[in-house]
């Protein structure tokens, strides 16, 4: 019996040395047996081969684990997870919201005062400059004077109705201010292709008829937020604005503020292109010959076309950092926080400064007052309320 046991035991250690390689596959597996009967030897065979296979499955799936191991480490690394702002984040987040919206703030509140001092912008295109003026400024103040400071007294309040009041807000200015750009490219476009009859397209009833729409429509927007399911809130956890989890929020967060920007902008940029066409196309044709009043009205109109172009490509600037560019930020707080709510406050800054950037009157209003000049619109003809001074 003994012996038996021994073979049995022999036979699975050799085996088990062959299959991992330690033992020579020359060697007979019989030299070192006991010498037992026949069909001892043929059960003990049988035996081995059984744990052979086993052995073999055992090692085979060992090896599989492993090389699908080495697959994965090899592979595109996986989103990590998501990294929250913890309550003693709240105080620094603030202060950093706190000062970019009070230099918007009064970076847009001397353009709203400039624009209405200055000669050279007209009264259609001055009171359009002045409509999204007033939004950015709307943005900027609620930012800075209303989120930040309840972030750090009482960041719970901004889950409460009335606390979601400033997500409402937001939305309704940022809309308006997307519209009034709208409104600036219909401008720009109507005095390159109807010169003459610009006054008629925009006089002062006409202008403040289109920025009345404008408003309008920016309001109409932001109605389904007056629901308590409908509505966006300052997420303190992630320093930026986040719609209600409900099936309303979503909805009107992606598809009346989301996919209706990427509609404006897109007919901004199909309009800024006619536009570009067709200064092209006049400056190409035109007479060399002629005065130098008419010279000055055509390069002040191709300064503010190129105005116009620069504050469409800091709003879809903006829409791409903001809904593209940080989702696959979100494993960095802080960089996440800087491409949503930060740009979301710099463009608004930025549309207001680049206003100054490109007309130097505003730049040197600050230190001198500018001569005593006529009033003419935008087209380069007196407005209605010179004529009637006249």
């Amino acid at each position: 019996m003994k012996c038996k046991q021994w073979s049995a035991y022999y036979l699975r250690e050799q085996t088990l040395l062959w299959i991992v390689g330690l033992r020579d596959a020359s060697r007979p597996f019989g030299v070192g047996l006991c010498k037992c009967s026949v069909k001892y030897e043929e059960v003990l065979l049988q035996s081995t081969v059984k744990n052979a296979v086993s052995l073999f499955a055992v090692f085979s799936f060992q090896f599989s684990e492993i090389m699908s191991a080495n697959d994965n480490s090899t592979a595109a690394p996986q989103p990590t997870a998501e990294v929250l702002f913890d309550p003693v984040d709240y105080p620094i987040g603030a202060m950093i919201i706190i000062f970019s919206a009070f230099v918007g703030v009064v970076i847009n509140g001397y353009v709203f005062f400039a624009v209405r001092k200055a000669k050279t912008f007209g009264y259609a295109f001055g009171q359009i400059c002045i409509s999204h003026t007033v939004a950015n400024f709307g943005n900027c103040f609620v930012f800075g004077f209303l989120i930040a400071p309840i972030l750090i007294l009482n960041p719970e309040f901004h889950r409460t109705y009335w606390g979601a009041r400033c997500g409402q807000f937001l939305i309704m200015v940022y809309n308006a201010s997307l519209f009034s750009h709208l409104l600036t490219a219909i401008n720009r476009f109507c005095v390159v292709y109807f010169p003459l009859k610009y006054n008629i397209l925009f006089d002062e009833k006409t202008t403040k008829f289109t920025i009345f729409v404008v408003w309008f429509c920016a309001v109409l927007q932001v109605l389904p937020y007056f629901s308590p399911d409908c509505t966006l809130y300052f997420d303190g956890h992630k320093l930026e604005m986040l719609p209600m989890p409900t099936t309303c929020s979503i909805f009107v967060v992606v598809y009346m503020c989301y996919y209706l920007s990427v509609g404006v902008i897109g007919l901004f940029g199909v309009l800024d292109v006619a536009t570009f066409i067709g200064i092209h196309f006049h400056n190409k044709n035109r007479v060399t010959t002629g005065s130098s009043t008419s010279k000055l009205k055509r390069s002040r109109e191709i300064r503010f076309f190129f105005q116009a172009c620069v504050q469409d490509i800091a709003f879809l600037s903006e829409l791409i950092l903001y809904f593209s560019i940080a989702p696959y930020f979100t494993a960095y707080k802080w960089m996440h926080f800087t491409l949503t709510t930060v740009i979301w406050i710099s463009l608004h800054t930025a549309d207001g400064l680049i206003v100054i950037i490109f007309n130097k009157e505003m730049r040197t209003m600050i230190t001198s007052s500018p001569a005593p000049t006529n009033i003419y619109n935008s087209s380069g003809a007196p407005n209605a309320r010179e004529r009637r001074e006249m």
